[in-house]
């Protein structure tokens, strides 16, 4: 018997079943890569709010103009921690962000080990005037598909 061309039904029933998988995993593979350019998107709008955040406080010394509640205030005992939060609404990727700010008073050693008479550190010294270092902490947080996120950014300045 002389064998005609063409396919027989298991071979062509091969084939699709391999094409199946592969488009399958084309598809998984697509749905992963836009789960993660959503969470990169969020990150990089939590990233552009906290920004924002250090420079108004920076600029301003506060953050009511454009996040609505006031930055707290610096603590009077050493490594303390003031803090305020607030909510910021990002409409157009459907994400309300959590902020907080919070500020904590330092205490480092001054250049080269300096130490006042006690033993204990002491202000730093900047321009002649007593100055103590702060840490200005902005954190901006999210929940995306069950799971929380955080971007946090941090300034250290002096307090006058």
């Amino acid at each position: 018997m002389r064998r005609e061309g063409g396919f027989t039904l298991i071979e062509s029933m091969v084939t699709l079943v391999v094409i199946s998988a592969g488009l399958l995993a084309l598809g998984s593979f697509t749905i992963g890569v836009l789960r993660s350019d959503a969470t990169a998107r969020a990150r990089i709008v939590a990233t552009h709010v906290a920004e924002q955040m250090l420079e108004e406080w920076s600029a301003t010394g506060d953050l009511d103009t454009t996040f609505g509640f006031s930055v707290p205030a610096a603590p009077t005992n050493s490594s303390s921690t003031n803090t305020q939060t607030g909510s910021y609404p990002a409409s157009d990727i459907n994400i309300t962000y959590a902020l907080t700010a919070s500020v904590t008073r330092m205490v480092a050693d001054l250049p080269n080990g300096v130490r006042n008479g006690t033993g204990t550190p002491t202000s730093a010294m900047l321009d002649g005037a007593t100055t103590t270092p702060v840490e200005k902490k902005v954190t901006v947080s999210w929940t995306r598909d069950g799971r929380t996120h955080s971007v946090y950014l941090t300034h250290v300045t002096v307090m006058q």
